[in-house]
This record gives structure tokens, sequence and C-alpha cells, in this order.
């Protein structure tokens, strides 16, 4: 047998021990995966909801002026066609029927500037750069609050879930949290589920994967088997990288990442005119 494949294999075994041990042991993992919030502890699988009401609808509202703009893209400075004024007067008038009693002050704002703005756009049957520009300084603000508010909603949310899962933890079973964020999108920085944990657990961010201990972001996973497959590498490369190179995130990075800046300081240097 090919000994890469010896290595894949026996890797392979290893991984899937440690998946086992993970939803079956004491030590425990929390996942989060789209709105829902898992937690496996002593073979036991809890959930929670993090995206609540609030959170839902400043984020719904907030979306409104980039629904404008992407109707508008490309067609500023120029006669919009009949079926371009059809879209947009769908759209105001779906603006006009999501306004409630109970919005905050931000969503009534929000809500009532883009209708505005659409009721120029449609009755001008065009729209400027000028007008644009404007319109974007106007929601700003609007935007910026209910940003906040949604985020504040979310946060309450999650904090409020782990807080009643950890109540009765100590100080080993904090240590041997791990937690695994899904996140269909690529940018880690400032991810507010992944800064919460860090900030729990006083972990901090580092260059990419390099920082991550007991909190790891996972890049386009979108389902909690594969949240508990990488919970494992993880758990395997970090034991593989203490007993090899005597560090536990040596493999958190390409270990052909300083071999490779060596050589090509090399190649290219030969190459340079």
């Amino acid at each position: 047998m090919p000994l890469n494949d010896w290595f894949s294999g026996r890797y392979t075994l290893a991984r899937q021990e440690l998946e086992a041990r993970l939803t079956a042991a004491p030590d425990p993992l929390i996942i989060r995966v789209g709105p829902e919030l898992m937690y496996w502890h002593h073979g036991r699988r809890r959930t929670a909801r993090l995206m609540t009401d609030p959170y839902e609808r400043a984020k719904a509202v907030s979306h409104a002026p980039a629904a404008i703009f992407l109707a508008l893209r490309g067609r500023v400075g120029v006669a919009l066609t009949a079926d371009e004024l059809s879209v947009l007067r769908d759209l105001d008038r779906d603006l006009l029927d999501e306004q409630t009693e109970d919005d905050s002050m931000a969503a009534q704002r929000m809500l009532a500037g883009c209708h505005d703005f659409l009721e120029g756009v449609i009755t001008e049957e065009s729209v400027g750069v000028d007008a644009m520009s404007a319109f974007a300084a106007a929601v700003l603000e609007p935007m910026s609050s209910l940003i906040h508010e949604g985020t504040r909603a979310y946060l309450e949310a999650l904090h409020d879930t782990v807080s009643e899962w950890t109540e009765r933890w100590d100080e080993q079973t904090w240590a041997q949290l791990l937690v695994v964020i899904c996140a269909g999108h690529a940018p880690r920085y400032k991810e507010s589920t992944r800064t919460y944990f860090t900030r729990l657990l006083g972990e901090t961010h580092g260059l990419g994967a390099r920082g991550e201990a007991q909190v790891v972001y996972a890049e386009a996973i979108d389902s909690e088997d594969d949240a508990i497959r990488l919970a494992g590498e993880h758990l395997l490369n970090r034991e593989l990288g203490r007993f090899f190179m005597n560090s536990s995130v040596a493999l958190q990075e390409d270990v052909l990442g300083d071999a490779t800046r060596v050589i090509l300081d090399e190649v290219l240097q030969s190459r340079s005119p």
C-alpha cells in the first residue's frame, strides 16, 4: 500500500474516533450553524434558535437600501424602462406594507426614507448620481442604528443561551470547551459569534486559523455533521503538532509555508532582471 494511503487511512480512523468522543464525552462542544446553536455534552444534544424576531426585523429593514441600490445598479443617469419602473413600484409597495407601529424609530426612519427616495425616482423615471449619493448619506445613520439593534438582540440571545447551558460548569469544563462557528461567508475578522466566544474564553484573534485554540471558524460549512468532522480534525491536528513540532498550532498553517518562503527567495532571485 502507498505510504500516503497509510497516513490517510490512519488519519481518518483517528479523526472518526475523536468525532465520536466529541458527541459522547464529558468535554463540551458548541456549534453554531445558521440561526441555531447546538450543544453536545455527555452524549446529550440541545439546541437554541438565536435569530429572534427583533434581530430578523432589524436585519430585514436594514437591507432595504441595498435592495434599492441593486434594483438601480447600472441604471443611474439613464431613462428607466417600464419594466424597471414596475419593479420599483412593487418594491415601494412592499416597503409601505412593511411599516408597523411596533417598529423602532430607526426602522421607521429607514422605511420612510426609502419610500421617499423611490417615490422621487418613479416620478422622474430616472435617478442621477447626486440623488444616489444623497440617498446613501440619508440612510447611513438609521442603518447604523438598525445594525446596533440587531447585533444587541443577537448577542443577548446568544449570551442568555450560553449562560444557561454553562451555569454549573467548573474551570476544568470551561477549559475543555470547543466551539465551532459555521459560516457561509469568508470574513472571520470581527464576526460577532466568534468575537463573543473569544472574549468569553480569553482567546485572541490570530492570523487565519493559527490563533484558533478553543474557537474554530469554519468557512463554507453549513451542516452540523461537517462541523463535528472539522472539530475532530482540529483536535487531531493539534495533537500531531504538539508531538512533532512542539506546537499545538503548527498544523493550523500550511506546513510548506516556511520552506516556500525560503525557496521562493532563491527561485525569484534567480529570475530577477
